[in-house]
């Protein structure tokens, strides 16, 4: 079993979070999230990192795949995430939670690029983590704790593949996404697709946010703000950004 996918971007030393301890034993499973607010060309990316407080352990653009910077791993896999309710089974092991940018009102109208992007992420699951190649049916999705798509615990527990946001938390939790999504067309890139050539690379917003952060710790440093050199390196934001742009 792996901790980190190694086309992912790492951020897991910039989150303020390092994940919870694993509960129970589980089946290993993909559980996709959207982010909501804005369209994948829309949304504001890379996300804040150091901002996020209760982050799942991938973070997917498909706008940018799969030549620019379309994924982030922010915690490592031997370790819980945060994304749905701590009583939804989020920390049995194997429940590997990923937001993708998007509406889940809009997913089963987005491009090829958004499925590809799931089905590449998705295959090295199967091929890395152990996990079934099935995915769950999402055509049942909607709002509400009691939704037709909603699975019973057990049901959870036991299944391997892919599933939403939308299929945990029967009584407990509302959310419904990542929508309805094209399973046809998943399966059908799940079945064609390679993730093994696939490269991920930041590009110049990327780049932009590196000198960001690290203009934003100079001035703290000049400021000498509680001389807290201390907190900036620990949080990441200028040598280990820095750093991790040389390293292209």
């Amino acid at each position: 079993m792996a901790d980190m996918i190694p086309f992912a971007i790492d951020v897991t030393d910039q989150v303020p979070v390092s994940g919870k301890p694993w509960t129970g034993p589980g089946q290993p499973k993909l559980v996709v999230h959207t982010i909501e607010g804005a369209d994948p060309w829309d949304i504001g990316w890379p996300r804040n990192w150091p901002g996020q407080t209760a982050p799942p352990h991938l973070y997917l653009n498909s706008d940018r795949f799969p030549d620019g910077d379309w994924l982030y791993q922010t915690l490592p896999f031997d370790v819980a995430g945060y994304s749905v309710r701590d009583n939804a089974l989020e920390d049995n092991h194997g429940f590997y939670q990923m937001e993708t940018a998007g509406r889940a009102a809009n997913t089963p109208t987005y491009p090829d690029s958004y499925y590809q992007a799931l089905a590449t992420v998705a295959d090295w699951f199967v091929d890395e983590m152990g996990m079934s190649p099935i995915v769950a049916d999402f055509s049942c999705a909607e709002y509400g704790t009691d939704s037709p798509c909603r699975w019973h615990d057990h049901d959870v527990d036991v299944f391997s593949g892919v599933l939403g946001h939308c299929h945990v938390g029967l009584g407990i939790d509302s959310h419904w996404d990542p929508g309805r999504l094209d399973t046809a067309r998943l399966e059908a890139f799940m079945a064609d697709g390679d993730y093994r050539g696939v490269k991920n690379v930041p590009d110049e917003s990327w780049a932009r946010n590196v000198v960001d952060y690290g203009i934003d710790d100079i001035k703290i440093i000049r400021e000498d703000v509680d001389n807290d050199w201390v907190r900036n390196v620990d949080y990441g934001s200028l040598w280990t950004l820095f750093q991790r742009y040389d390293k292209g």
